[in-house]
């Protein structure tokens, strides 16, 4: 995680509720033409390491890395073109680890639990673990 992971958060949400709520902005005009929160909780990180059935352990890297990658990489870019992709892509990585992509004010959305997206998910790497490790 980048700084003390406060810095950018995400309100995850499940697909089934991601559905509802296009559905419910298609049908009610009150919805319509307007910007709307949506997602779930934001303690995501530890939820997967708890369905998981592992400890939390988050390694925490100051977000001026990054800046001194893309400083980096934009000069050498001047020497080497082909390096320009490869900087405007760290401009866009930098971006989504330093910005917030919900509306920090807004309730989040949601019926159904995002922890159920989650466990399903978390069962379904085990029992692929399982089997590389039996195929390997």
């Amino acid at each position: 995680m980048f700084g003390d992971g406060k810095l950018c958060t995400c309100k995850t949400i499940s697909e089934e509720d991601l559905a509802a709520f296009i559905a419910d902005c298609i049908y009610y005009e009150d919805k319509a033409n307007k910007v709307l929160p949506i997602g779930g909780p934001l303690e995501n990180g530890e939820m997967l390491f708890r369905l998981l059935g592992r400890e939390p352990k988050f390694i925490k890297v100051p977000i001026q890395i990054m800046d001194a990658v893309i400083w980096v990489l934009e000069g050498l870019a001047k020497l080497f073109p082909g390096l320009e992709d490869a900087a405007e892509f760290g401009k866009i990585g930098r971006y989504h680890a330093s910005e917030s992509m919900h509306a920090a004010a807004g309730p989040g959305t949601g019926r159904s639990k995002v922890i159920g997206c989650s466990q399903r998910a978390a069962r379904l790497h085990m029992q692929a673990s399982r089997a590389s490790s039996i195929a390997g």
